[in-house]
């Protein structure tokens, strides 16, 4: 498996330029993210790749770069204030649920465990969601 950096990513505002290229209007609110060493657009770069490969979104949180979508098509993921990696020779089956939520290391290109509890396997969100359910309940039964 091969990883190629993409950079980092952050969106930006169009320049009308760039909307009226794209046929675009400011009321329609279409998100804008570019790379920050190259300045190129996500909408251009991402006419570079070809299938075969995938390309996954690295978002910082909590510390750690945590894999955040994987997809074999560009138009499947869009690095808002992320880091784009793209991985060459993947062996594995379901890359996004094989990957998604692993800390990726920059330097080493390397994919491990996150310390951070995804929220759906976190017991106190859980609790939350049972006493909220039952809050709704009651007030339904009231009405």
């Amino acid at each position: 498996m091969n990883i190629i950096d993409h950079g980092k990513w952050t969106l930006y505002p169009a320049p009308p330029e760039l909307l009226e290229k794209l046929k675009l209007k400011p009321e329609q609110g279409i998100i804008f993210s570019r790379r920050d060493d190259t300045g190129e657009d996500w909408y251009e770069y991402r006419k570079k790749f070809t299938r075969g490969t995938l390309l996954a979104t690295i978002h910082p949180h909590e510390g750690e770069l945590l894999v955040a979508a994987v997809n074999a098509d560009a138009s499947g993921v869009f690095p808002a204030n992320d880091y784009l990696i793209e991985i060459e020779g993947y062996a594995g089956g379901d890359a996004q649920a094989e990957l998604s939520g692993k800390v990726f290391d920059l330097r080493a290109k390397t994919f491990t465990p996150s310390k951070v509890v995804p929220l759906k396997d976190n017991p106190e969100i859980e609790e939350l969601r049972k006493e909220l359910a039952e809050l709704r309940a009651e007030l339904r039964s009231r009405a």
